[in-house]
């Protein structure tokens, strides 16, 4: 098995991504902000963006139904893949949400209709409270 290091590129990437956990990213917006006066190449955060997938450590969504995607910070700890999440299309805010009631409509959904809902890409879309016009 390779050896993963733990790198000043990596900590910088990661420590955007943690302090921004409500939110998520496009890797050009993570490039922009922690390449920013640094030696950071938009390749290495491409290239650290996908260990980072594949460990784990973030989690991708895809845009639209596009080939664009975003990515967030995922701890591995939060249990993050057993409840739901909603994403504002407005401001791009992202909740984590734990709720019973969207617990039975999966259950539902599982014993009437035989489809299983993968929690860890359950994404509601709409607009938060900060953003919902009257």
């Amino acid at each position: 098995m390779k050896k993963e290091y733990n790198t000043e590129q990596k900590r910088r990437i990661v420590g955007f991504l943690c302090a921004n956990r409500d939110r998520h990213f496009t890797v050009e917006e993570i490039a922009a902000e922690v390449c920013n006066g640094s030696n950071l190449g938009k390749s290495t955060v491409y290239r650290h963006i996908s260990k980072l997938l594949e460990s784990g450590e973030i989690r991708r969504f895809e845009v639209d139904n596009s080939r664009n995607f975003v990515y967030q910070y995922a701890d591995v700890h939060d249990g993050c893949n057993t409840h739901y999440h909603l994403k504002c299309v407005k401001c791009g805010r992202f909740i984590h949400m734990e709720c019973q009631q969207l617990d039975l409509v999966r259950e539902h959904i599982k014993e009437e209709h035989g489809f299983i809902i993968g929690q860890n890409r359950a994404v509601l879309y709409g607009q938060c409270s900060d953003c919902v016009t009257v």
